[in-house]
This record gives C-alpha cells, structure tokens and sequence, in this order.
C-alpha cells in the first residue's frame, strides 16, 4: 500500500509535464511591419520563411516577410493593423507564391493565405 501514493504522485508528475504541452512549432509567429490600401507585409519571427523586402517609403529592410491575406475575409490583412503581434497558421495547400507588393514596385514579396 505504500507505493500507491508513490505511483499516483508519479503519474500525476508525468501528465503535468507532458500533457499540457502547447504544440507552439505547429504555428508561425509574426508582427505586421507595413499596411496600405493594397498590401499587409507580415515580417515572421520564429522561422526563416518568406523574403527579404525593402519598404519604398521609409527604406526599412525586412527579412521573412510576405503579404498576408486572412482566409474567410474579402481584403488582404482585413482585421490586421501595423504593430499587430500574430500567430498562425498557413492555409491548406497554401503555396509559396511570390508576387509583388503593389504599392513598392519592383520589391518582391510572397503571398500568403493566413488561417
């Protein structure tokens, strides 16, 4: 009977220290760097994914960006605002699309559909 409390103290240890995980890989982090009328730029902080951009207007340079567009909204970046700290995740069969930001022609950048 001693070994009892040692064996439920034991299992409660291990469902502390594994099952309340956040499987914080799954998702991309990111803060809004730029939005106009034409364009949200997502720089992302947590991965080496996107490209490198110069904004035309201040001459900021950023690495791992793209143009964010929020899946289930009618405008790129609707509901996003510069500053913005996000997380999440790319849509299904989201592919790595690179096009140009509209209004800092000729800078690339990558279009993506956030979920």
């Amino acid at each position: 009977m001693r070994s009892t409390p040692f064996l439920l103290c034991a299992v409660i240890l291990c469902l502390l220290f594994t099952g309340c995980r956040k499987d914080d890989d799954q998702y991309y982090k990111g803060v809004v760097v730029y939005q106009s009328c034409t364009t949200t730029v997502v720089a992302v902080t947590n991965r080496d994914y996107g490209v490198a951009w110069t904004n035309c207007h201040n001459g900021a340079r950023y690495e791992h960006v793209f143009e964010a567009h929020v899946a289930g909204t009618a405008a790129l970046g609707e509901g996003l605002r510069p500053g913005d700290k996000i997380r999440f995740e790319l849509a299904p069969r989201e592919t790595f699309a690179h096009c140009k930001v509209m209004d800092c022609v000729p800078a690339l950048t990558a279009s993506i559909i956030l979920r």
